[in-house]
């Protein structure tokens, strides 16, 4: 059955009687299609804008983007005039989440981008303890030369001989830290 949609004219009074749930929900504006207000479970509100857009490739894509937190608007209308000028932006075929990821991309360093993977994998519940220790581990030994190094500076080259000089040692455990690097470039991707 599909979840019925909720969808009101918010309001600073919808804002401050949204209450949190035990999981994140949505209330959808009815005054501009996708503007709506996401409440956490831990209280935080936040306004968001689902978009439909076509990326660069052609392909027709949907992308919720975090307008800002309720915190960070005066009022209401301030958070829709807001959300407005991210889909004009969309419109004219930016993306603007792929261009912030790009951008702290460029500024991180191998170490936090590994550190902000693992902090939101165990939030998730999809590593346990033992799983990050072993994952640290195989940055350390794999890549430990690389951690404070900015991420636009790691080319494939590298990672190609890196991959090639671990594997005459442990063909079995480069595969495992390629495999977890590889992850972590997904995820940041």
């Amino acid at each position: 059955m599909p979840k019925k949609r909720l969808s009101v004219v918010i309001t600073e009074k919808a804002v401050e009687r949204a209450k949190p749930r035990s999981t994140d929900y949505i209330i959808y504006d009815a005054e501009l299609l996708g503007f709506g207000l996401r409440i956490y479970p831990t209280g935080r509100k936040a306004f968001v804008m689902r978009l439909r857009f076509v990326a660069p490739a052609g392909a027709e894509k949907q992308r919720m983007h975090t307008v800002g937190d309720v915190s960070d608007f005066q009022t209401v209308k301030d958070a829709r005039t807001k959300a407005t000028e991210i889909r004009a932006q969309y419109k004219q075929g930016r993306d603007l989440h792929a261009e912030q990821r790009k951008k702290i991309r460029k500024a991180m360093k191998l170490s936090e981008l590994r550190d902000a993977w693992l902090e939101d994998r165990m939030t998730r519940g999809k590593h346990r303890e033992l799983t990050q220790s072993d994952i640290k581990t195989a940055f350390k030994n794999g890549f430990g030369d690389w951690l404070d190094k900015p991420l636009s500076s790691i080319t494939g080259d590298m990672l190609s001989t890196r991959h090639k000089e671990r594997s005459q040692r442990s063909p079995s455990r480069a595969n495992l830290e390629a495999r977890y690097l590889r992850a972590l470039w997904r995820w940041a991707a």
